[in-house]
């Protein structure tokens, strides 16, 4: 039994009704494709901005801690909000607020709360939310 090769015209065939299908489907999953990559550099940056806002959270409070009242200096509520400001890395406006429970005195309670606004820079997602950290430490001396 001899076999006939098959004619080079055997193989597979697309209709004409099917011609542009492929691209078609491309354009669609290259747009939702590209929105989901930009919604993941969004997450990332909202990750990267809570990150500066905890870090300037614990870097204030540490820097009460040791200019508390009997400290060689004192640190006032200003003095703190600046050096928060400094370590914030360019986020701005900053809204810290600075407590001690009952005062500046060792053995009190120093709280430092940090709050920034985070606004997405991608154009279909306007909605800004609010980042917030708050850190406390006892001062020691």
């Amino acid at each position: 039994m001899s076999r006939t090769p098959p004619s080079p015209e055997a193989g597979p065939r697309v209709r004409r009704s099917q011609a542009g299908n492929s691209l078609i489907e491309f354009a669609l999953v290259l747009g939702v494709f590209v929105m989901l990559v930009f919604a993941i550099m969004e997450f990332s940056r909202a990750v990267w901005d809570y990150s500066i806002v905890s870090s300037a959270a614990r870097d204030g409070v540490r820097y009460a801690v040791v200019r508390g009242a009997e400290s060689g200096s004192v640190a006032s509520a200003a003095d703190i909000q600046a050096y928060v400001r400094s370590r914030a890395m360019g986020l701005t406006p900053l809204g810290i607020t600075v407590t001690w429970t009952p005062n500046n005195r060792p053995g009190s309670i120093v709280a430092v709360q940090v709050g920034y606004d985070f606004t997405a820079a991608i154009p279909f997602y306007a909605a800004a939310f609010h980042l917030a950290s708050r850190s406390q430490m006892e001062i020691a001396q």
